[in-house]
């Protein structure tokens, strides 16, 4: 038991002395501080060298109120897909007889293979 513990501690202290050798240090401060670039950023846009924006620009000519106005009015029903046809027409006694009458003649497929137990 004491080794464990001894064994334990050795490797705890271990991994906490070797984390702070792979500790990113810190960025050099070389280069222009944040109000130098902001300062030039202001001439920039002052003497027309600035760019705008490279930000896409938008597909629609629609406005978003448009937009909304015309979801609003639309129909929620698909046209590509109409919804399903019920599988079954009859009664749910009728099912349950009929799912008993089968499993009765070994007619459900049972297992990964699907095959049927015929009795």
């Amino acid at each position: 038991m004491k080794i464990n513990t001894l064994a334990l501690l050795a490797a705890l202290t271990t991994s906490l002395s070797v984390g702070g050798t792979f500790a990113q240090t810190a960025a050099p401060t070389a280069g222009k501080s944040r109000e130098e670039v902001k300062a030039e950023l202001k001439t920039a846009k002052k003497n027309d060298c600035y760019e705008a924006s490279t930000s896409p620009t938008p597909k629609s000519e629609r406005s978003r109120a448009e937009v909304k106005a015309e979801a609003k009015g639309a129909s929620t029903e698909c046209e590509a897909s109409p919804s399903p046809v019920p599988a079954s027409t009859g009664k749910r006694a009728e099912v349950k007889a009929e799912l008993k009458r089968a499993a009765k003649a070994g007619e459900i497929p049972q297992g990964e293979a699907g095959m049927t137990q015929k009795k």
